[in-house]
């Protein structure tokens, strides 16, 4: 497709640098003729001054095909321009049919050697290169354009990864020629007038500038400096990254939400645990192993770090609640009481709950005194017949005492029994409370894990993205 465009803006070029009238193919067969018939193209052309050949070298990006942020190269596609003068390819046009310009093959006439100073694959930028034309002027001005693929070394800083803003430089001098035979410039910015896009990073500007290499006041050569500045698009990533990671943390403290009697507690964690090794693993073999942590990977460790509390933590309120299921449930320390009970339960809403299940001392007492009551009254309601001394009557009275005495002896081992099994009741319900505060604490702990949790995890994801999004990311 660059090809395509490249080929296309030559020929409207070379459209405008053609004579208007179309000269006859003798007249061409005589001008190269005369032209080659003495040209030697291992000869360096003469300058117009100071026998220095000036080379004017410009170029523009087609396409940027990839950043391999683990091997620290830009692959790109690029056009370039070259232009000199060659005293020994002048001539009249009036002699010639009226030919104002040759184009001719690339092997035919000299031609300066510019190549890129950090290209790590010169096979790669051989085999791409593609000749547009390579025109000369009737007063001996000659244009090389081609297209070429480059792959530069870039020192790629990984910081706000990946909202990373980077600036690789792409850097040509000339080859085989000191500076006093041949020097280059440049006229232009790298130019992104056919620039066909990318859909993983963005261009936002390009900067050139000339550094003159000498070596004890001796110039040696001309390097070209092209300075290209991109940022990456980072939807892909917080949507493959990012938002997964922060959506599984979310299932991890939903494990805070589950019974202890469902056995999935730490399971659920664990199972989280994997799923984040597998993010991990995928986010570590695209980023290279640098002494700078970027953002993505704190991000990624406190993710890490807040699962492994939460499933810690889960055991701990497992632990609370199974405290109920003791032989000897033990008291719970009064301060406990205090903080969970009386602070974060209203706190979290949770009043009415840890009320209901737990009983006040004032219901347990007035509950006792009821029953005491109630066995007072049917001890009360037994009538012991009055005593009547009457000498015919005697027998009958001594059987009415034995059948008193006797029923009162009943009534107190009713009574003795009742109080017994009131007492066994009473602390039948001690130990309830008891085994009930413990449950209701890890309950009321569950919850407010739950709600630390979920705070910390958006305020630690939020901070990091506007970290990267508003840090100084510019360039490695």
């Amino acid at each position: 497709m660059y090809h395509h465009t490249v080929l296309t803006l030559v020929a409207n070029f070379a459209l405008h640098l053609s004579a208007a009238t179309k000269p006859s193919k003798e007249s061409e067969k005589k001008l190269f003729s005369d032209l080659l018939q003495s040209y030697d193209k291992r000869v360096i052309p003469k300058g117009l001054t100071n026998d220095t050949l000036l080379v004017v070298f410009d170029t523009g990006l087609l396409q940027l095909n990839d950043v391999d942020m683990k091997a620290q190269i830009m692959d790109g596609v690029y056009y370039m321009l070259q232009q000199w003068t060659d005293e020994e390819l002048t001539w009249n046009p009036a002699d010639y049919g009226g030919i104002h310009s040759l184009t001719f093959p690339e092997d035919t006439i000299w031609m300066p050697t510019i190549r890129s100073v950090n290209d790590v694959d010169i096979a790669v930028s051989e085999r791409s290169h593609l000749t547009a034309f390579l025109r000369v002027m009737f007063d001996g001005s000659v244009i090389h354009n081609y297209v070429v693929r480059i792959k530069s070394s870039c020192s790629i800083g990984l910081r706000y990864f990946p909202f990373d803003r980077q600036n690789c430089t792409l850097t040509f001098t000339q080859i085989e020629h000191m500076m006093w035979e041949m020097n280059i410039t440049t006229r232009y910015e790298m130019k992104l007038d056919h620039y066909l896009g990318s859909n993983s990073y963005e261009i936002l500007d390009s900067e050139t500038n000339l550094e003159v290499l000498s070596d004890g006041g001796e110039l040696l050569a001309t390097r070209i400096h092209y300075h290209l500045i991109f940022q990456r698009r980072p939807l892909s990533y917080l949507l493959n990254l990012v938002l997964p990671c922060s959506l599984i943390t979310f299932v991890a403290m939903l494990s805070f939400c589950l019974p202890p009697e469902s056995g999935e507690k730490v399971g659920l964690g664990l199972t989280v645990l994997l799923s984040l090794s597998v993010f991990l693993m995928i986010l570590s073999d695209n980023l290279p192993q640098t002494a700078e942590l970027p953002l993505i990977g704190i991000f990624f460790f406190g993710v890490f770090l807040l699962v492994t509390l939460t499933t810690s933590l889960s055991i701990l309120t497992m632990s609370l609640h199974y405290k109920s299921t003791a032989d000897n449930v033990r008291e719970m320390p009064r301060w406990m009481q205090v903080i969970l009970f009386e602070y974060v339960a209203r706190l979290l809403c949770m009043s009415l709950l840890v009320k209901q299940e737990n009983p006040t001392r004032d219901d347990l007492n007035g509950f006792e005194v009821k029953a005491n009551k109630t066995v007072t009254n049917n001890v009360n309601t037994v009538h012991v017949a009055p005593y009547e001394p009457k000498a015919e009557e005697d027998n009958k009275h001594m059987d009415q005492v034995a059948l008193t005495t006797e029923a009162n002896e009943d009534i107190r081992v009713i009574s003795n029994f009742v109080r017994s099994l009131e007492s066994s009741n009473a602390a039948e319900e001690r130990e309830r409370k008891k085994s009930v505060k413990w449950r209701n604490s890890a309950l009321v702990l569950d919850r407010l894990l739950f709600v630390v949790f979920l705070l910390f995890n958006v305020v630690f994801t939020l901070w990091i993205l506007l970290k990267a999004r508003h840090g100084d990311r510019a360039g490695a």
